[in-house]
């Protein structure tokens, strides 16, 4: 346990040399600090001491003592530690101040703590985050704690627990009449309901969302509610292999972006177009569409929509079998992934770069990325990611004749199917480990 006699926590006894203006909202904590050291007792203070030394403390000594600077993964680390620590000291209006608080403080293009660990896949840490928030403020912040709950766990692949919060976020919304929130209550169901399958319930759901959209006035948080609907839609009729809906929901939705002149939904709009021409192998159309995306994403410098659209690209040469292109375009969505620590893009790369040498026969670097891709998708809990390259993995390792190892990772990627509801890939490890087992 940490006590004030460490050398780390007397950065308490510096706490009138701080800044804190600088942490907008957060700089009332300093006030309240002054008070706890005065009257507090020795857990508070603990606690408090340990706050300061998460938040500025450690990072002054790393730059003071080692001469280095903290990279931005590491200052999130400390300030998930910082944001726990207001939590047990029952400072939840300071820790939400924590919560939303830009990584760069001096960036203006800097991305809030919690939306930054989903970014990074760190799915896990924004969970504990929304958990120790939802119930301990108002209802804003529960909206925003059920909100971000819901799609982490979407994203873990655990459906139920996504569902039962997002059950939770329409009835609160239900409760205040509050129609832009019952818009995303809706929308988030539906949504999840099409990834279970259950797809003519995600349908009626999604198109009464944009219905009832429409006639909500005009603001940031409506637009948001329309562009995952019409996305999530098409999604809905690519699960079901009916391409053409697709295209025309994609083309509507392109229209929508065009009129209300988002330039970020618009290149959505064109990478999603050009992931649903690539599915029906329309792969010049594809590379149009992905392509458009591309260039306007690096217009905006959108980098999440750039590295998305890399990967696209690279996608869709590797189906041309043109792999000299699909190489070089996997490579640089790594690189720009890592160049802002998105480690999910950095594993989708990898397991790519795998396929790739895979195929071609460079099997030294196959093994290398895919095992570095299923390495990341385990450490950070990203269950499609996962998916995909167990099974990339498990031909390989037929290829090379390692039957043992291809079979457990058949197994594993069937395991995982069921568990994702993803019926397609299911019956292919199915297919593939009966052909396995019994050969004759």
């Amino acid at each position: 346990m940490n006590d004030f006699k460490s050398p780390q926590l007397r950065v308490k006894e510096r706490l009138t040399s701080i800044d804190f203006t600088v942490f907008g909202e957060l700089a009332q904590v300093k006030q309240k600090g002054e008070i706890l050291g005065a009257t507090g007792s020795h857990f508070e203070k603990a606690h408090f001491g340990a706050f300061i030394w998460h938040l500025i403390g450690y990072e002054r000594h790393i730059k003071d003592k080692m001469g280095q600077q903290l990279s931005i993964q590491e200052r999130a680390s400390r300030y998930v530690e910082a944001f726990l620590c207001l939590c047990r000291l029952g400072w939840y209006k300071e820790a939400k101040s924590l919560f939303s608080l830009p990584l760069e403080i001096h960036d203006p293009t800097s991305l809030p703590l919690h939306k930054q660990l989903r970014i990074w896949g760190r799915y896990e840490e924004g969970i504990k985050l929304c958990k120790e928030l939802l119930g301990n403020l108002d209802n804003e912040t529960d909206f925003l704690c059920l909100s971000e709950l819901g799609y982490m766990y979407r994203e873990l692949g655990q459906l139920d627990q996504a569902k039962n919060y997002a059950e939770k976020l329409l009835s609160l919304a239900e409760q205040l009449n509050n129609p832009l929130w019952k818009a995303r209550g809706k929308a988030n169901i539906a949504t999840i309901d099409g990834i279970k399958g259950e797809y003519l319930s995600a349908e009626i759901g999604l198109n009464e969302v944009l219905n009832l959209a429409e006639i909500l006035p005009d603001c940031d948080e409506k637009f948001e509610i329309i562009n995952a609907a019409y996305l999530n839609l098409g999604n809905c009729y690519g699960y079901q292999g009916k391409i053409d809906q697709t295209i025309a929901c994609l083309k509507k939705y392109l229209k929508w972006a065009e009129k209300i002149k988002n330039l970020i939904y618009q290149a959505m709009a064109l990478r999603n177009l050009g992931e649903a021409y690539r599915r029906i192998n329309d792969l010049n159309q594809a590379i149009d569409y992905t392509q458009r995306s591309l260039d306007l994403s690096e217009q905006i410098t959108d980098e999440a929509g750039i590295i998305f659209s890399l990967g696209n690209l690279a996608s869709i040469y590797g189906q041309q079998a043109n792999f000299q292109e699909s190489e070089k375009y996997f490579k640089k969505q790594k690189k720009r992934a890592l160049a802002i620590s998105d480690v999910a893009s950095v594993a989708h790369a990898c397991a790519g770069l795998g396929e790739i040498y895979s195929i071609t026969r460079k099997d030294d670097l196959a093994y290398q990325y895919l095992n570095q891709a299923l390495d990341i998708a385990l450490d950070i809990g990203e269950r499609y990611i996962e998916l995909e390259t167990l099974i990339i993995l498990a031909e390989f390792e037929e290829k090379t004749h390692d039957l043992k190892s291809a079979i457990n990772h058949w197994q594993q990627a069937l395991h995982l199917s069921e568990k994702l509801n993803m019926l397609s890939h299911k019956e292919n490890c199915e297919q593939n480990l009966e052909r396995l087992l019994n050969p004759n």
